[in-house]
């Protein structure tokens, strides 16, 4: 996929959709609740790299 928005709504539609993979050099899974929030492969929040999805996030959707 070159686009990760539409290649997504292409395969699965209106689905939910898990991904894993590193994130900042962590195993980290990022879940939206009122907002994205990464958690570490122990289940913790890791304040430090949930900050870089919403940076990502906010600037994708100013644009």
């Amino acid at each position: 996929m070159l686009v990760l928005e539409t290649g997504v709504q292409s395969v699965f539609g209106d689905r939910d959709v898990v991904d894993e993979g590193k994130f900042d050099g962590f195993d980290v899974r990022i879940v939206d609740v009122d907002g994205p929030l990464a958690f570490t492969r122990s289940g913790y929040v890791c304040p430090y790299t949930t900050v870089r999805p919403r940076a990502l996030l906010d600037h994708l959707r100013s644009h």
